[in-house]
């Protein structure tokens, strides 16, 4: 329920924006756009309508009564001229204001348009009568998934407003190969330190300072300290971020509310997309691990308990979706995912994380990010100005398919990684070696994936086994994921009105492998590199820096103790950094030397804030001059206590 605080029951649950079995669109009102209200079959059936896995699934069928899982293409809304206006219209009712203020703000889709209008119910009628069993529609996709007696294919396709019909895709939940090692151990001591009281923490804004009590140090953050480190968090939650005014959408496979870490973490609305309930916790029927993954992956992201375990973003709210089915050899479709990622977006969420993929029926050549529905669906929230995150997977120690038409698409990233306004996030040990398991790049049509980089070896979270437990060593890019997810949030507070796209570019341009900041370059492996939070809080407040063009630039501006100079050169070279004191004293000269800028690229310099005599330098304002090659560039920061 909107605005009730972490153990949510009802979800806001508008019938435009569920599209499931039962729940009817406004298709009525209005003539059709074609003769009549219904389709019309058609004879011959076009072969072309059906797709070959589909025709070879139907040929293999034992009897016509043997079922197909089927996403079915619809030509259009069946609405036009003025009937389409009044249905437009009639959407303001049913997205919230805040979802419109998002579009407005980020979104490349500033408004509402057809697209988001429900799937022609006549349509549906007619779908039904011949012979499909009806889960899901999309109004993003224009099309309704189901289950299909094989006997029944050549009906549906003949239908006139059918424009093709596709296999529903469909993963499996596996543990990564050699197990897992993310299991709480009542026998072994709790790395618990003692807790500081969420009252004695003050945040305060951007540039504002701190909080009263510890450091954001190691026995600030427990047992996340190194992933929060990693990542350079604790440096954005100097500058008083915590998430706050961000909503985070999760889509997973379940929720345990009531552990001591998430307790204050406002879930503001919650939906089951597998039993279609609002009760995303274990009920009766479900396997006892359905929580697991969902509350760990939250957890990453949210938990608050200082001195045992913070998350990036735990000053954000949150909506849960629960789009995963755990059951023993039980299968996820991907049309739960888009179902929840289409009510999240009108509930005006920022951001997602899906620490999911989806392999069934896809080949390396669907990863080209058109063909997954799930990655069109993704593409078409971060249209609308959702910012969506997303594990790269966990199949990278799988041998390279043979062809580009192997099924399923094992080493590669899996949908919807594939996507190119989704950032999707490999896993490292620590912050540098890619681990093994994490999936390649690139996609099917050349493009560079994983886009960035996090830790996913040994990720701390809260343990759904104990309300008061935790998990120390949770490995996959399920958990690097909102890790990012988390980062971004705290980007997004501090910038709100960076767009999907801005929020990948600044990530990449700041990563630790993008325009030579550190050795490498962008690969299929790495991507742009792991991710830099500091860093990239403060790239955004500049364009991306042009390797071929000189820039300078420093983070974090304010500092209290070391600060960051960036210095982007158009060649090879060395250079000089001079800081003065504002009234014109020089304080401190920092090099670059030839041998560290063999080529252009990007450049970073560090100072401690001492002058050349090694004395701490006074608070206050300073000017630092670049002078590179008979270039110069001037910045200014401020020096705090």
């Amino acid at each position: 329920m909107l605005g009730s605080r972490n153990r949510s029951r009802s979800a806001v649950l508008p019938v435009l924006l569920i599209g499931s079995l039962g729940l009817s669109g406004a298709g009525s009102g209005g003539s059709a756009g074609r003769a009549g209200e219904t389709c019309q079959p058609q004879d011959p059936i076009r072969p072309e309508k059906v797709h070959p896995v589909l025709v070879q699934r139907a040929a293999a069928a034992p009897t016509p009564l043997d079922s197909l899982h089927v996403w079915v293409w619809l030509c259009d809304k069946g609405l036009s001229g003025p009937a389409l206006q009044r249905a437009l219209n009639g959407l303001s009712l049913q997205v919230s204001e805040r979802a419109l203020e998002r579009r407005r703000r980020r979104g490349r889709i500033t408004g509402l348009v057809s697209a988001d209008l429900p799937v022609h119910q006549p349509y549906l009628d007619d779908l039904t009568s011949a012979g499909l069993r009806l889960r899901r529609t999309s109004r993003w996709l224009n099309a309704a998934s189901g289950v299909l007696a094989a006997g029944d294919l050549g009906a549906v396709a003949a239908l006139e407003c059918v424009r093709g019909i596709t296999p529903l895709s469909r993963t499996v939940v596996r543990p990564r190969e050699g197990g897992e090692r993310d299991r709480f151990d009542p026998a072994r001591p709790d790395p618990v330190r003692p807790a500081v009281a969420r009252s004695d923490i003050q945040m305060t804004g951007r540039g504002g300072g701190g909080r009263t009590g510890a450091q954001f140090d190691a026995d600030y953050y427990g047992a996340s300290w190194a992933q929060c480190l990693s990542l350079e968090v604790p440096e954005l939650h100097e500058l008083g971020l915590t998430g706050a005014g961000v909503i985070i959408g999760v889509l997973d496979s379940g929720f345990r509310f009531g552990h001591e870490a998430l307790r204050d973490s406002l879930v503001i609305a919650s939906y089951d997309f597998v039993n279609d309930d609002a009760e995303v916790e274990n009920e009766p029927g479900d396997p006892s691990n359905a929580w697991n993954h969902g509350t760990r992956v939250w957890g990453t992201i949210a938990a608050f308990n200082p001195g045992t375990l913070v998350g990036p973003a735990f000053g954000a709210e949150f909506v849960l979706a629960k789009t995963e089915d755990e059951g023993s050899e039980t299968v996820a479709e991907e049309d739960n995912w888009i179902a929840a990622i289409e009510w999240m977006e009108a509930l005006g969420v920022d951001v997602t994380n899906t620490s999911l993929g989806y392999y069934d029926w896809y080949s390396w050549r669907d990863m080209d990010g058109d063909t997954a529905p799930i990655t069109r669906a993704a593409d078409a929230a971060a249209a609308r100005g959702v910012v969506v995150v997303t594990s790269a997977g966990n199949e990278g120690g799988y041998p390279e398919p043979p062809d580009p038409d192997t099924v399923p698409v094992y080493y590669y990233i899996g949908a919807p990684a594939d996507g190119d306004s989704v950032i999707a996030v490999g896993a490292t040990i620590g912050d540098a070696q890619r681990v093994s398991f994490s999936s390649h790049g690139p996609t099917f049509d050349g493009r560079i994936k994983p886009d960035v980089m996090a830790r996913g070896v040994d990720v701390a979270s809260a343990s759904p086994l104990n309300l008061s437990g935790y998990d120390l060593s949770l490995d996959g890019t399920s958990f690097s994921s909102p890790l990012v997810t988390g980062v971004v949030a705290l980007l997004l507070e501090a910038h709100p009105d960076w767009n999907p796209m801005k929020v990948l570019d600044v990530l990449r341009a700041s990563a630790d492998r993008s325009n030579n900041l550190e050795p490498g370059e962008p690969d299929n492996d790495y991507g742009w590199g792991y991710v830099r939070g500091a860093r990239a809080n403060a790239w955004g407040d500049i364009p991306i820096p042009d390797p071929g063009r000189l820039e300078f630039f420093t983070y974090p501006n304010p500092f209290s103790s070391t600060t960051t100079f960036v210095c982007s050169v158009p060649s090879a070279g060395e250079g000089r950094i001079f800081v003065f004191t504002r009234s014109g004293t020089l304080v401190r000269t920092l090099g670059l030397e030839a041998e560290d800028v063999p080529r252009a690229g990007v450049y970073e310099v560090a100072w401690d804030g001492r002058n050349s005599s090694g004395a701490l330098v006074a608070s206050g304002v300073y000017h630092a001059v670049f002078v590179f090659e008979g270039l110069r560039a001037r910045t200014t920061l401020l020096k705090i206590r």
